[in-house]
Order: structure tokens, then sequence, then C-alpha cells
């Protein structure tokens, strides 16, 4: 069968190697064996080791970067078999993700900084789930024979910035020598020779206690950052890195967005589920093009709802598992006083709102440049979206952050209610946020402006809120007669929570 070909056992792992760098799965990555211009089927005989047609053959080890797919078959099983000359490739710690499609603009843009621009230290950040790890493995698989040598950290299974450098210069092949020369020693060798080194997950040092470690993060990034030398340092975190790189000509961040349309649906179009291309477009709206939320989705669209996307959207309310949605919350958790007031009074607003009508409702009027400053901060993290109608700036939050931010707005609305009806507060400043946000949206008296008075109104229900009318309508009476400045929105909600409550008991 001179027109056919298999892969030997040898073939396969070097198969299997390259896919794993590029964060495809063995058969379920469409992009596989779209690009190969062949069949998912024919995809699967190849990894059983059977014969497929020669093209075919071709087609499927080009796809994922083998360019000698001799080595792959079983004709060529005696063959040499040649890898990149790196000095180290130490990609031990690199996940196999099973998740990556598109991304092309990013790729060429980090290509450009990285070969032509002779980056030292990028970062990429973005929400969870939005595919900076895969975009990055993708990347540095790409680019990996560019370098003398790669080494991927995942920031996952370090303490501290002090175990992370010690682990890196093993990888270097170079003893640790005493603390004060670790941090000059490894620049010494990123002089040396040109690495690639990737620290995925960098924010998890940020989280932990490091008050007993030697070592700061600071202390290790700066020189990576400010130094001269050849190699690159790669980073992946969620939020922004809190350093000072307003001197440094080599850092670059990069902000991962969600994916655009056409690679958002050919990632849909790769599972099995059953929905026109409205229905699947509506359904990546509804998780801002997160790949991770909607993989996370697809199992609940094929168990619960047969595998049909247009039952599932009738459920108006997106499925987000618990390791992503506490993700999410502990994002929300970092914030400040003025950027959390911000983010609760987009989410009441749900709508994009202009600049100068969201500074009117904040309460107690701020500073309007701190308001910027908040509201750059929050575009910094990719928590609010941003765009312009007639030149004006216009904000809202991204889906997953609408969802997120109305759930931690309502919880802390009836916890603080809660509290004070309960009796266990006297004070009843710990209203605050009864008197700073006007959970009616503002203008209207439709069921979206009301969607959050009627959560809490649900929750107090729960609770046995019948028993808190009273309560509720002693604090209207005491709020009567005490002037807006005093009181904020606090009259307004709780009037707004009482009719709420009384169509509730009634029903």
């Amino acid at each position: 069968m001179a027109d056919t070909l298999s892969a030997s056992k040898q073939g396969l792992a070097i198969a299997n190697q390259a896919r794993q760098r590029r964060g495809w799965t063995k058969t379920s990555t469409a992009r596989w064996w779209q690009e190969a211009h062949t069949s998912r089927a024919t995809l699967r005989r190849f990894w059983r080791g059977e014969n497929i047609q020669k093209e075919s053959f071709i087609a499927i080890c080009n796809a994922v970067g083998i360019t000698n797919w001799q080595q792959v078959s079983e004709a060529g099983v005696s063959s040499p078999v040649t890898t990149a000359k790196l000095a180290i490739a130490d990609w031990d710690e690199a996940p196999d993700l099973s998740l990556f499609c598109g991304r092309s603009p990013e790729l060429k843009q980090l290509t450009g900084l990285v070969l032509r621009d002779r980056c030292r230290f990028i970062s990429i950040t973005g929400l969870p789930g939005i595919g900076k790890t895969a975009l990055t493995l993708a990347f540095a698989d790409r680019v990996q024979t560019q370098f003398e040598g790669v080494i991927w950290r995942s920031l996952l299974y370090y303490p501290s910035p002090s175990d992370l450098v010690e682990s890196l210069l093993a990888a270097l092949e170079t003893p640790a020598p005493a603390f004060p020369k670790r941090v000059p020693q490894l620049v010494h060798l990123l002089k040396q020779r040109r690495y690639l080194i990737v620290l995925d997950g960098l924010d998890n040092l940020l989280q932990n206690d490091m008050s007993n470690d030697s070592l700061s993060l600071q202390t290790l990034l700066n020189p990576l950052i400010g130094m001269s030398h050849q190699s690159c340092i790669l980073v992946t975190s969620r939020p922004p890195l809190p350093l000072d790189t307003a001197t440094a000509s080599n850092f670059v961040t990069l902000q991962l967005n969600g994916l655009n349309r056409h690679d958002a649906l050919q990632l849909l179009n790769g599972w099995e589920i059953a929905g026109n291309e409205p229905e699947k477009i509506a359904l990546v709206r509804r998780y801002g093009s997160n790949p991770l939320a909607m993989q996370l989705a697809v199992p609940v669209i094929q168990s619960m709802f047969g595998g049909d996307v247009k039952a599932f959207l009738r459920q108006n309310e997106p499925f987000v598992g618990d390791r992503l949605r506490t993700l999410l919350r502990q994002l929300l958790g970092q914030l400040t006083p003025l950027e959390r007031d911000i983010l609760y009074w987009l989410a009441i607003w749900k709508e994009p709102i202009a600049l100068s009508r969201l500074q009117t409702h904040l309460m107690p009027t701020p500073n309007p440049m701190q308001v910027i400053e908040g509201l750059m901060q929050l575009e910094g993290r990719s928590l609010v979206s941003k765009s312009f109608v007639e030149n004006e700036p216009m904000f809202s939050l991204p889906p997953l952050i609408l969802e997120q931010g109305t759930e931690a707005l309502v919880d802390q609305a009836v916890q603080d209610l809660l509290r004070l009806l309960q009796g266990n507060v006297s004070d009843q400043e710990k209203l605050t946020l009864w008197h700073t946000h006007a959970l009616v949206r503002p203008g209207t008296d439709d069921v979206d402006g009301d969607r959050i008075l009627i959560a809490i109104a649900t929750e107090l229900k729960n609770c046995g809120g019948r028993t808190f009318l009273k309560r509720l309508i002693q604090l209207q009476v005491a709020y009567h007669d005490r002037p807006p400045q005093a009181t904020g929105y606090l009259p307004h909600n709780i009037s707004a929570l009482l009719r709420k409550l009384n169509v509730h008991f009634q029903d």
C-alpha cells in the first residue's frame, strides 16, 4: 500500500509531544483535522497506528507542527529522530491542555515582540479561563527553536520566590549560590545564552504569605525586567503585576480578551451540541467568548438539555463551574472600596453607562479623577468593558463579571440587612451599601431594572422574611424625615423592598 502510511509507536510519541505543546487534544480539537483537511475519524485511525492516505498522514503531521513526517511513519522508524537542538528543554510542568483555538493576531503580536523587538519580559493578563496558559503554550512551542533553552514553570507548585529561583538555577544546571548571589547569578546565565522562561500563573505567588521568605517577588522580577540580558521571560497572571515598570523599555503587558466570534464558533463546532449559528452566537455572548466557561457549559448542555443550545439559553443565566466561580470571586475580593462601588453600580445598571452619568450616581461624591483611576484599574484587570458613543466613554461589565458582581452585590445587601434586622448590630451605618447604591436601576421600573431587588426579596423570603416586615417599616419611618445627604438611597431602597416583599408574600 504505497499510498498509505501508519504511525510507529515512536512516531506516535513524537506526535503526542507536539500536540501537547499546542494544547490540543488527540481527537477533540476540531482545528487539527480541519487544518489537515481530513476527518476526525481519520485522525482517530492515525492514533490507532492504522494505515491512512499518505497525503492525510502528512497533513496531520504538518498541522501539529511536525515537518519531518518521515520520523513519525512506520516506514521511517529506523531513521534517527531529529529534534530542536536545545541546550535545555524543560517542559515537565507544562500542562496537557485540551483547549486551544484561533488566537492568530495574538500569536503574531507575541512573535513580533519576542523575535523582532527582543522584549525581555512579557506579561499576559486576563480573566480566569480566557486562555492565557493555552496561548502561551502554543506560542512557546512555535518559537522554541529560536532559543537555546526553554523552561516552563507552573507557579501553582512554588510556595515562594526563593523556591522558584532554586528551581530555575537547577534547570540551568547551576548549583544555587548563597542567597544574595542567586538572582544576580540567574541574570548572568540569562546573559550568556538566549533562553525562553515561562512562569505560568505568577499571581499565585502574590497570594501566598511570604513574610518569612528571604526573597520578595519584586526583588526577583525587577532585575529580570530592568537589567540587560538576551533571554525572554514570559509570564501569565490574572491581574496585572504590581511592579514598577515605568522605566522598563523591554516590559510589555498583553491583555487577553475573549476569542473573536469566528474562533469561538469554531471551538463550539468541535463539540457535540446542536444549534444554529445565531443560537451559538448567543451562547458565545453569554460567556463573553471565554473558552473555559464555554467548555464548562458543554457537558451541562449535553447531559441536561440533550445537546440543545436553544433549550439551555432559555435558562437566562450562565452556568459557571465552582472553580471558575471561585477564581472570579477572588478577583472581586481584591478590589478597593471605590472599585467595588463602581463595579456594583455597573452591575445595577447592566447596560453601558456614560462616565458622566456614573459619576453623578456615586455616593458620597468622589473626586472625578479618582473615579477615572478606579475605572482604569478595573479595565486593566479585564473587569470592565469600555466603548465610545459620540466620543464619550461608556462602561459596562463583561457577562461573567456581571453575573458574579450581581451575586456579590445581592449577597452583601442581604447579609447587611439580616444582621441589622436580627439585632446582631445596632449601628445602622452597617447598611452602607443601602445608603450608597440604588438597588433599583434609576429611571426604570421594568423587570430588568428590578432584578437585583427581586433577588434580595427572594433571599429574605427564604430566610423567613415575613418576620422582618415590621422592622423594615420601623426603619423606613426612622429615616423618613432625615435630610437626603444623611440617608442617601436608603429610604428609596427600603420602600421598594417593602413593595417587593408584599408581592412575594401574597404569591
